[in-house]
């Protein structure tokens, strides 16, 4: 079989990866790539293809044992990206790219603490280093990782600007139904397990005024007259 590509580094995931994570990264990337939240490209359909055909050898056992082999005939470039961007500690923009970078190549922890260091220690936003389909990739998958960290507030800020670019342009497109179902998730539920009523009624307040779509709305108001009950 003849190796065109390296199918590990397409999907984001390290030779040893187990099929579980072959999956997850598959779901991220083609996420990413829907052609929905692309423009239609040939470049596009590129990736696309050449996605599909990396999931395609790597979650088959046979062909993937195959492709292993032939894989270790092929000496490794001496180049390492993600090395590359570490190592520009002073260059913002670099900065950015990793934080990207690791989130789609399972290095997540380790983006948000140098999304937190870069915002915390030098007046930074993410916004201002990144294309706006780029920033909007990756803010919604650092809203993702705080909300599985159950960092609510963080996650509701990061998918707050997400609608306010999409409001100006859409890009997201169908997919912020998911941006919405993450905010009523985020402020109607889980929200009351960690904040005070007043404080989660100021984020379903600023939820309420982004006006998403009526659906949401309703829920929304519903859930601030359970806690004016409660008050």
């Amino acid at each position: 079989m003849a190796v065109l590509s390296d199918y590990y580094a397409i999907l984001g995931i390290e030779r040893n990866a187990l099929s579980a994570e072959i999956k997850k990264a598959f779901r991220k990337k083609a996420k990413l790539l829907h052609p929905d939240t692309v423009n239609g490209s040939r470049e596009s359909d590129e990736e696309i293809k050449l996605l599909l055909l990396a999931y395609s050898i790597l979650s088959d056992p046979g062909k993937r044992s195959d492709y292993d082999r032939t894989l270790r005939k092929i000496s490794d470039s001496d180049f390492n990206y993600r090395d590359f961007l570490k190592n520009r500690k002073s260059d913002p923009y670099s900065q950015s790219k990793l934080i990207f970078h690791d989130l789609l190549h399972n290095h997540e922890e380790e983006a948000l603490i140098l999304f937190e260091e870069l915002v915390y220690r030098k007046n930074y936003s993410l916004e201002d280093y990144m294309d706006r389909e780029d920033f909007m990739d990756c803010a919604f998958l650092l809203a993702e990782e705080y909300e599985r960290k159950n960092e609510y507030e963080q996650a509701f800020l990061l998918l707050k600007k997400i609608t306010v670019f999409e409001k100006k342009k859409p890009y997201f497109k169908h997919f912020m139904q998911e941006v919405s179902d993450r905010f009523k998730n985020i402020t109607c539920n889980k929200m009351s397990k960690k904040l005070h009523p007043s404080d989660q009624m100021s984020y379903l307040n600023e939820l309420r005024k982004l006006d998403l779509s009526k659906k949401l709305n309703e829920a929304v108001i519903k859930k601030m007259n359970q806690i004016y009950a409660k008050m």
